[in-house]
């Protein structure tokens, strides 16, 4: 059986991709003339409409915009409007689009594995340092020497190979039975909230099947 490709590449961890709650900087990379002073605020998208999600804030021209995300539920996206002062109107300047993720994406993987056995296997320690962060529990299997994998999680039927390699090509892949992540993955699984969408999209299928 071939494999069946997931994702090309490793998610990009990005700017305006950010956890519920997290505050990001904006860079003032605008080329403005006569510019007096500029405002921002934070819009949430509600199918055909906004609503405002922080107050107005004024700021100088040629300073970094910082906004901090609500928290929030579910993937939520968001609008960064900014307008700019020339005197006597403003003037609408840049909208960014940003989209904010719950901090706790592993709530169902968590409920699992507190009702099966979460086996895992972790040469560096990355993978159950993401898993106590995340207060999933599981049982440490054994450990690897290279070259095996760095770390490999078993899931029903199915086992999650973390491959943390440098590679002009990375990939993700499904195989009969496995899961292979070659590419430096588990470094950014706390703070990238791309990498740990990518990750349930695949868990979620396991944990259905195996409830």
């Amino acid at each position: 059986m071939l494999p069946a490709w997931v994702l090309a590449a490793l998610p990009k961890h990005s700017a305006y991709h950010r956890f519920g709650g997290a505050t990001l900087s904006v860079p003032f990379e605008y080329v403005v003339a006569d510019c007096s002073h500029i405002r921002s605020q934070l819009f949430r998208k509600q199918n055909t409409h906004s609503v405002p999600a922080t107050e107005v804030v004024a700021s100088e021209c040629n300073r970094d915009i910082e906004v901090t995300l609500p928290e929030v539920s579910d993937p939520s996206r968001f609008e960064l409007v900014i307008e700019v002062n020339k005197g006597e109107r403003w003037e609408h300047l840049d909208t960014i689009a940003i989209t904010g993720f719950p901090r706790d994406m592993f709530k169902s993987f968590r409920q699992w594995a507190k009702e099966h056995k979460l086996m895992v296997a972790d040469s560096e320690g990355k993978l159950e340092a993401f898993l106590k962060e995340q207060d999933i529990p599981y049982i440490s299997a054994f450990g690897f020497e290279p070259p095996s994998p760095s770390a490999v999680m078993k899931v029903g039927k199915r086992e999650y190979v973390f491959n943390e390699i440098e590679t002009p090509f990375p990939k993700i892949w499904i195989k009969d039975d496995q899961v292979v992540f070659e590419l430096r993955f588990l470094d950014q699984l706390s703070t990238n909230p791309l990498a740990q969408k990518e990750l349930l999209q695949v868990l979620s299928q396991d944990i259905n099947q195996n409830k």
